[in-house]
């Protein structure tokens, strides 16, 4: 009985564990790293407002450029591994957004954004409905990740 206490409270601990690191972080910019403030500057020298957090192992910054809401994440040594720019919800590909509706009758399609990631288009957008959650689907329609809206 005692041992099966014990892996009881250590599969809790490990779960919490793991839930914690997937929890964004804020960060003062004066608290985020050379390498990365300098890779944000190069890739995106008229950025404005920028409000940083960490998730992970990842550097996330919002920013405004050009007039529109972007993000961007980089690693620690400043190399960015994905970039976002807002779009209207009209500007989603038709095959993304009717693959969007088909998996979520109802929904309404709400901040979307068009996100370039290891060479490949996605879209992540919040829909409203019965159900709050964020989705990403590639450009060929297909949903690569869904997360309820906490």
């Amino acid at each position: 009985m005692k041992q099966k206490k014990i892996a009881t409270l250590a599969l809790a601990v490990f779960f919490a564990t793991g839930a914690l690191a997937q929890k964004s972080v804020d960060v003062k910019t004066a608290d985020v790293p050379a390498p990365v403030q300098e890779s944000f500057q190069k890739h995106f020298p008229n950025a404005t407002g920028a409000d940083w957090e960490m998730k992970g192992d990842t550097y996330k910054v919002e920013f405004r450029k050009d007039g529109s809401k972007h993000f961007a994440g980089f690693d620690k040594n400043g190399t960015r591994t994905k970039h976002g720019t807002a779009i209207s919800s009209s500007e989603l590909p038709e095959n993304v957004r009717a693959a969007v509706l088909k998996d979520n009758p109802g929904a309404k399609i709400e901040d979307v954004y068009k996100v370039e990631k290891d060479g490949a288009t996605h879209y992540k957008m919040e829909l409203d409905g019965k159900t709050e959650k964020k989705v990403m689907y590639s450009a060929d329609g297909a949903m690569v990740k869904e997360k309820l809206d906490d």
